[in-house]
């Protein structure tokens, strides 16, 4: 794929050089993701030939409000445009003695800013699919439309689940405020699972790829609990920050509802997600 004339007006605009080297990265669904190399700088360059509307945009954005005192690092922006993104090189190591720690507290940090409704002001991503961020003051509303019910209408879901997954499904959305206490809108990442948890050249926590809204911290740690290679010492970091009720552990997994109703909605039962759901929906509904 050719290097978008932003990107490349940027470096002659900064004199970083021309571009020596690329080296992709793992990406997402539809980003090619390339770390690039000039004789003076290190870049992480985004694009795709024909992205949603605004994904580049929103995820600058995202990142752009991520970016609070205390919480964990996120790459600088250098350059958004329809096609592409051009990123601050962070790097990747492997975690030293106290990362996950300082992941956990820093994290916790990041869900100290709270705002009165739920959502955000402006729509973004979640893989490919535009999440509704309309503010609410219901949390619990918020969550059963925008984070459960959004993804039924969705082809791959209708194709994947019965009418009595779906059934459950509703029933779980009706049941919140039965299942899951009153959290504040706090400021979340949305997409926090091991993949966008990066330790970078030096060592630091940063996050990347986010799906910014505000809204529930369980419902940002229960994707974080919900995949490996997050060290259980983050958790307890987190909570000694940001106490949670007791309860919590079972209210992860209740809420990562979100997280297996969006794999399914993105590739069907690929990764035989349905089954997951299906365990998850005898358990709660």
């Amino acid at each position: 794929m050719d290097f978008p004339a932003a990107v490349l007006s940027y470096l002659d605009a900064k004199s970083l050089g021309g571009i020596q080297s690329e080296e992709k990265l793992d990406g997402g669904l539809i980003s090619l993701t390339r770390r690039i190399k000039t004789s003076s700088t290190s870049l992480v360059l985004k694009q795709c030939a024909a992205p949603p509307p605004n994904l580049y945009e929103r995820e600058a954005e995202g990142l752009q409000a991520l970016a609070v005192p205390g919480g964990p690092r996120v790459p600088e922006v250098f350059s958004v445009g329809s096609d592409h993104l051009l990123l601050e090189d962070l790097g990747k190591t492997e975690p030293g003695p106290g990362y996950w720690e300082t992941f956990g507290r820093q994290v916790a940090q990041l869900h100290s800013n709270t705002n009165p409704k739920f959502g955000f002001h402006k729509d973004n991503y979640l893989g490919i699919l535009l999440m509704d961020n309309s503010w609410s003051e219901d949390g619990h509303e918020f969550f059963a439309r925008t984070r459960i019910l959004r993804f039924l209408d969705e082809p791959l879901t209708q194709e994947s689940l019965t009418s009595e997954d779906v059934k459950k499904v509703e029933s779980i959305a009706k049941k919140l405020p039965d299942l899951v206490p009153y959290q504040p809108a706090c400021l979340i990442h949305g997409d926090l699972w091991t993949n966008n948890m990066i330790c970078t050249h030096d060592g630091q926590p940063a996050i990347i790829d986010p799906g910014t809204y505000y809204g529930w911290p369980e419902a940002e740690l229960s994707m974080t609990a919900g995949y490996a290679g997050v060290d259980p010492a983050f958790f307890d970091a987190y909570r000694e920050v940001h106490p949670l009720e007791p309860g919590w552990e079972d209210r992860f997994a209740l809420l990562h509802i979100r997280e297996l109703l969006s794999m399914i909605a993105h590739g069907g039962d690929k990764y035989g997600t349905v089954k997951g759901l299906r365990e998850l929906l005898d358990r709660f509904a």
